[in-house]
């Protein structure tokens, strides 16, 4: 199994564990066509994304040095000799939760800390009378 990253195009990210071709292509929804990064990471999105007018991926293009990226994607760290993906390396993740953070920077993309609900104070009104 190799350690992946998933990214959306609303810019949500996930960890996940990839065992084939199958997981990759369930995805990204489709056929796959590779990117490989500035960092040498490898980014897997949907080969007949821009045909079937998928939305654009913000954090995918930002990561990819701006070239034009659509659909959800899946990274991997580089390939090896025999050209089989890499886990994703641990920088590569932080480098993924900052592209979301810069382009996202109101994210709810991170679990809220709990709140607890109060009622509204009132303030009684003095009888004009």
């Amino acid at each position: 199994m190799t350690r992946a990253l998933t990214v959306t195009t609303t810019g949500i990210i996930a960890e996940v564990e990839v065992r084939d071709l199958t997981e990759h292509q369930r995805a990204v929804a489709g056929y796959i066509e590779p990117t490989t990064l500035p960092t040498g990471s490898v980014m897997y999105v949907n080969e007949e994304g821009r045909m079937r007018g998928l939305e654009r991926n913000p954090v995918a293009e930002r990561l990819a040095g701006m070239r034009p990226i659509v659909g959800d994607g899946i990274l991997t760290g580089p390939t090896n000799r025999n050209g089989d993906d890499t886990d994703i390396p641990d920088s590569e993740i932080t480098r993924v939760r900052a592209a979301v953070a810069w382009i996202y920077p109101e994210s709810t993309h991170q679990t809220p800390p709990p709140t607890t609900a109060r009622p509204p104070t009132t303030t009684p009104h003095a009888d004009p009378t």
